[in-house]
């Protein structure tokens, strides 16, 4: 539900709202222990924060995302078909 919020959010414009959601986002991925999510998380804050010119707040979620990624083998298999 949070997800579509903040893509609804990114479209009309609103990313201070989208990244402060995504934020949120993020601490329920933690809480619940679900890893995917917290990737998918970070990765939309990286975004985000781009978007709004947070070039180093942009780069440490990227990166947390791709270690997080290789942490739990995210992708692992894909095109292998």
């Amino acid at each position: 539900m949070l997800r579509a919020l903040v893509q609804q959010l990114i479209c009309l414009e609103r990313l201070d709202e989208a990244r402060l959601r995504s934020q949120e986002a993020l601490e329920v991925a933690r809480s619940l222990g679900d890893p995917l999510a917290e990737v998918e998380g970070l990765a939309q804050l990286g975004k985000l924060n781009a978007r709004l010119k947070e070039a180093d707040d942009a780069k440490r979620y990227f990166f947390e995302a791709l270690r997080q990624a290789e942490r739990i083998e995210y992708g692992k298999g894909i095109g292998s078909s």
